[in-house]
């Protein structure tokens, strides 16, 4: 399931005289929302409280400190369909929202939504980063080495789009 084609062969499926298409609505809304889901879950250290709870090691000072959502900033890369149906969900939780598309058409932004021109510039600002691309030779590694030391150090990356766009060993580094 999803709307790329790079998990299919369309050259040999070409070949061999198949028609291969893809359908470029299908799931915007679920996906924007698990996207906002997973930003949530961040935020309110969901799974941990739950591992506490389950574990008989929650205490009820232990959720003090957390912090507030209205104000934060999250970064859209990539602003297809998917992350044009993110922006609007996340503005209505009080989230600045900035993207970066390199084939972005500010016409295009609703209110709110701040283009910005660089990607390191967009990382550099942000709370949360969700990424929202295709997978192809220009987007496989592009969340590396540089865009990962040009984030803040608290900041939070959602990849609901292809693993290949993450550079895993320096993500783990």
């Amino acid at each position: 399931y999803g709307i790329g084609l790079d998990n299919i062969p369309v050259a040999l499926a070409t070949e061999l005289g198949m028609i291969v298409t893809n359908v470029p609505d299908f799931c915007l809304d679920e996906v924007s929302a698990h996207a906002m889901a997973l930003l949530l879950s961040a935020l309110r250290r969901i799974v941990p409280f739950a591992n506490e709870t389950a574990t008989g090691t929650w205490s009820p000072g232990g959720g003090r400190n957390l912090p507030r959502l209205r104000g934060k900033t999250l970064g859209i890369v990539g602003y297809g369909n998917i992350g044009r149906s993110l922006a609007p969900k996340a503005a209505a939780f009080g989230i600045r929202v900035l993207t970066y598309s390199p084939r972005l058409t500010v016409g295009t932004l609703p209110d709110g939504t701040i283009a910005v021109d660089s990607l390191n510039s967009l990382l550099a600002e942000v709370d949360y980063v969700s990424l929202h691309l295709p997978s192809n030779e220009s987007t496989w590694g592009l969340i590396g080495e540089t865009a990962l030391r040009a984030m803040k150090s608290t900041a939070w990356l959602i990849n609901t789009s292809r693993g290949a766009i993450v550079d895993e060993p320096a993500l783990l580094r």
